[in-house]
């Protein structure tokens, strides 16, 4: 009988520990999914402010008015006009936007640091390399980000020169060893933008993929993302 109580209470104990395993981690794993969604609504950030600077957004009109500066079928005195408002806005709004770009890669970096230190922070030894699974992608899409920012800078910066050309020969297009020099290289920065951007994208799939296998194994309690609520109809 005494035999058998003892292997009741082992049970019973044994149960009790392996209740613990299972719960240890709660806190730690609610801040890793609190640190996930900091990640993700900082990446939301960045990513649209990386866009304000794009030439299918042009906010500011900066690409019209480069596209109307390096118009040949265009007139000296159009070409200067153009080229003088796209050297100003460039000067005013577009190099605030690259600032204000650098600031959310920032916060960006932060929430990196923030996603990695939750992820060592989890116990089970399971859980924890899948956390560290998504920290990895998350740094994987910080660095493609700020990697675009840089090759972003760089073009806006050759087209800025071309721009003060134009201005200096009053509206003149001549194609010079310079200009074509320059126009390879915006050519070849754009290609590096593009690649840079498929691997962005194919590292946000992993994070968001390597977060719901998680999620699914540990019970992750959600919270709303950013771009979720700028989705909703208003």
């Amino acid at each position: 009988m005494n035999s058998r109580i003892s292997v009741i209470a082992l049970g019973l104990l044994l149960a009790g520990c392996s209740t613990d395993i299972f719960n240890r981690d709660a806190e730690a794993l609610d801040k890793f999914s609190r640190a996930y969604t900091e990640f993700r609504n900082a990446a939301y950030d960045s990513e649209i402010d990386l866009q304000v600077t794009a030439s299918n957004v042009d906010p500011f009109g900066f690409w019209r008015e480069l596209r109307g500066a390096l118009d040949v079928r265009g007139n000296n005195s159009s070409r200067l006009e153009h080229a003088t408002s796209a050297k100003t806005l460039y000067g005013t709004a577009i190099i605030k936007a690259l600032e204000v770009c650098g600031v959310s890669l920032d916060n960006m970096d932060k929430a990196v640091l923030q996603l990695v230190e939750t992820a060592n922070g989890i116990r089970s030894t399971e859980f924890r390399t899948d956390a560290s699974g998504v920290a990895k992608a998350a740094r994987e899409i910080h660095s493609a980000f700020g990697t675009l920012h840089d090759l972003l800078e760089k073009r806006l910066q050759l087209q800025a020169d071309v721009l003060t050309d134009i201005t200096l020969d009053g509206g003149q297009f001549r194609a010079t060893p310079l200009f074509r020099r320059r126009g390879d290289d915006a050519n070849r920065i754009t290609a590096e933008i593009e690649a840079i951007s498929q691997r962005s994208t194919e590292a946000s799939q992993r994070l968001k993929d390597a977060f719901s296998a998680l999620k699914g194994k540990a019970k992750l309690k959600d919270y709303p993302f950013k771009e979720d609520a700028d989705q909703k109809p208003h």
